[in-house]
């Protein structure tokens, strides 16, 4: 269970140091304490056992305390993506019927709608000095609380964990997870990877990502450093990389670019050993620039928050990985069948279904995508792939990415690819639009290059010229940007 194995660290480790942040260290014999002062705060202001409590704080050390301190009284945790536009933010925090709510007081403009609606019987607790009349002050918590630890244990059935998806193509749903489903998947990753109590973990993604989570479960699973950081800052975490030895990071794409592209001959990097690429796709050529930078492999990986994190990932030993995002780690089956359900032979694309003990029993109050993707014992991820020959598995496209067409199947990844190669487009991206005759026709969202010209029918003309008529599209709009997330993503329901 989660809190065992922070109190097996804490009686192996006592003095070592656990959390690095800014100017301060905190060791576990501390991290211990703060966390069983914080629980008796929990449970003196209300909180107890199976309640469900937002948990929206920045990376800070005391989102670490709260989530421990949370499971510690048998709460459930819901992360909030603080980053999440206003209608989703409020989506997920009415639909998770809270019994509290913890907060920096930093995102007060954002939660003021749901304050205004929501029950004055939810327990607030903030972080920072602008404290509401009718709330707890999370610091005071910590200082003013018993420090006697808390007898309750929790089943491994129990939920620990409510955590909402990215919301990108519909309206963000929420996904149970037991303690069960975390510490398998965590295990998991932790063998596949070797790691160690001598590994140092980099947390410098948000901590409300699952991914995110586990960093921090593992490490203090196995008595490791974690090196925490509040925003994406390359200089300050070139320079803590190097000063505290960080071995072991999850982090996207975009950031190991960043990374590559820090110029400061100061910085070696030479102690990273598991770098973990996620959240999207890997370019080879950046796996390529990073091994040359760094001497050490970039992993592509697969995430599934309804397994409870990664599910797949590449491995050093692995051949011929271009464009894979490897093997299913060991504790998860992971198929590509047909409509009907069956598997499919290597090179055939189908829809990746995963089969694990890690796995959800199904969504947060969505009987109707439950039956959906949960079908007898697999869970059907929406995502297209094949298996190679070596037995990788190649991502291709996100279902809802796919375009049904007069019996034909778009793909609107290849689309994309297609137009951007126009020297006039800077960027593009293609949604379904319906249509009376075809179910589904192309529309084509194109961001021109500067200074540069193009008309709807000359984009039309262009893709007729390399691909065929069927994949074109049939209406073009230009805009000035694309709509994104604020994880930087191309919004596609905004456009839609």
């Amino acid at each position: 269970m989660i809190v065992e194995k922070l109190h097996q660290t804490v009686q192996k480790f006592p003095e070592k140091t656990a959390i690095v942040f800014n100017e301060h260290q905190i060791n576990y014999g501390e991290l211990n304490e703060i966390i069983n002062k914080l629980s008796n705060g929990f449970l003196d202001s209300g909180i107890a056992k199976g309640n469900r409590v937002a948990l929206m704080l920045p990376n800070v050390p005391h989102f670490i305390f709260s989530y421990f301190a949370l499971q510690q009284v048998g709460a459930i945790v819901v992360p909030v993506n603080y980053m999440f536009y206003e209608n989703d933010l409020n989506f997920v925090l009415n639909n998770s019927e809270l019994k509290a709510i913890i907060y920096w007081d930093g995102f007060r403009k954002e939660l003021k709608e749901f304050f205004l609606n929501c029950s004055e019987s939810i327990i607030k607790v903030v972080l920072g000095k602008q404290k509401p009349g009718d709330s707890f002050q999370l610091e005071k918590l910590i200082s003013n609380s018993s420090i006697g630890e808390i007898e309750k244990e929790n089943e491994q059935g129990d939920i620990a964990l409510l955590q909402f998806t990215s919301g990108m193509e519909d309206v963000p749903t929420g996904v149970p997870l037991t303690h069960e489903n975390i510490s398998l998947n965590n295990n998991a990753f932790v063998d596949c990877f070797k790691l160690t109590e001598d590994d140092v973990f980099g947390a410098f993604f948000p901590l409300f990502l699952i991914t995110s989570q586990n960093q921090i479960l593992n490490a203090v699973s196995l008595g490791a450093t974690i090196v925490l950081h509040s925003k994406i800052d390359i200089p300050a975490i070139a320079k803590s990389i190097d000063e505290f030895q960080v071995s072991v990071i999850t982090a996207s794409p975009q950031f190991y670019k960043l990374l590559c592209d820090w110029e400061d001959e100061s910085f070696s990097g030479s102690s990273l050993k598991t770098n973990i690429s996620s959240y999207s796709n890997l370019p080879e050529e950046l796996a390529k620039e990073f091994a040359e930078r760094f001497n050490s492999t970039l992993f592509n990986s697969y995430t599934i928050t309804e397994a409870g994190g990664i599910v797949a990932s590449t491995q050093a030993s692995f051949e011929n990985l271009s464009d894979s995002v490897g093997r299913a780690l060991p504790i998860f089956e992971m198929h590509i069948h047909n409509a009907s359900g069956e598997p499919l032979p290597h090179d055939e694309i189908g829809e990746i279904a995963i089969k694990s003990n890690s796995m959800m029993d199904g969504y947060w109050r969505n009987q109707e995508l439950t039956e959906k993707r949960l079908k007898n014992g697999w869970f059907y991820t929406g995502d297209f792939g094949k298996r190679n020959s070596d037995g990788n598995i190649v991502l291709v496209e996100k279902k809802a990415d796919i375009i049904l067409k007069g019996g034909f199947r778009i793909h609107t990844n290849e689309i994309e690819d297609l137009l951007t190669t126009h020297p006039s487009i800077q960027e593009a991206a293609v949604i379904s639009v319906p249509s009376p005759d075809h179910k589904e026709d192309v529309l084509a969202c194109i961001v021109l290059k500067e200074n540069e010209s193009l008309t709807g029918q000359e984009v039309i003309e262009f893709c007729r010229s390399h691909i065929p008529i069927y994949k074109c599209p049939q209406v073009v709009k230009f805009y000035e940007d694309l709509p994104r997330t604020r994880m930087g993503k191309v919004f596609k329901r905004k456009l839609k």
